[in-house]
């Protein structure tokens, strides 16, 4: 089976990198009104990354450029989906200081997270009912890859490859009607944001979740 390249020169991705994807936003792969352009051939541009006051710093993340979200009123909106209870999604971050809110996929009213936390910079999911939470990271130190791998709702989290011990349990229910990330009803994330990976009914495990690790891993030097 042939690979697809998706970063030249460095990265060879087997095509089950794909299978699954929904979302794919990478902070260099803009489209010509400033807006994320979604990678993930299967969607396409039905899920680009509509950003309002998001700014784009080039050479931030191993020579990479960032989205940074200013916290006060940085944005970006989606087409709605609903990833099912069985879902996994990665992003490479960096908060702006320690103890910041961050905010990634939300529905328009909070009720239902796919990835978020709070000040002790503990992740989790909610349902408007469970949340389950991963232990406490230093999420503001360095840039790092956070994801949450969701099986039936059972939830694993994961920083740079590595499980975090999970604080508090709880079976989720379907995440219905996301749409925003970074900010929601009036709360914002201040942090910087280099890419983001979303896979809608798949729980990675095994090789195909080493392989999101290794690709990670090594084009921003985690």
């Amino acid at each position: 089976m042939s690979c697809v390249k998706v970063q030249a020169g460095q990265e060879n991705l087997s095509p089950l990198f794909l299978d699954g994807l929904i979302i794919w936003w990478d902070a260099e792969r803009l489209t010509s009104t400033g807006n994320f352009l979604n990678k993930a051939w299967s969607v396409g541009a039905g899920q680009n990354g509509i950003n309002a006051n998001v700014t784009f710093v080039p050479g931030v993340a191993n020579g990479h450029t960032v989205a940074r979200y200013n916290g006060i009123n940085s944005v970006t909106t989606t087409t709605l989906f609903g990833p099912s209870p069985t879902f996994s999604c990665f992003i490479v971050s960096k908060l702006a200081a320690a103890g910041g809110v961050y905010i990634g996929f939300c529905d328009a009213a909070a009720t239902n997270q796919m990835v978020v936390s709070n000040a002790g910079e503990n992740f989790g999911c909610f349902d408007t009912i469970v949340h389950p939470t991963s232990g406490l990271i230093d999420n503001h130190t360095a840039f790092s890859f956070i994801g949450v791998v969701s099986a039936g709702g059972t939830c694993i989290f994961y920083q740079n490859g590595t499980i975090v011990p999970p604080a508090a349990g709880g079976v989720l229910s379907a995440m219905n009607n996301i749409v925003t990330f970074g900010g929601v009803i009036g709360v914002f994330s201040a942090f910087d944001v280099a890419e983001v990976l979303v896979y809608a009914g798949v729980a990675l495990t095994g090789t195909r979740l080493t392989q999101v690790f290794q690709y990670l891993k090594g084009k921003y030097n985690l």
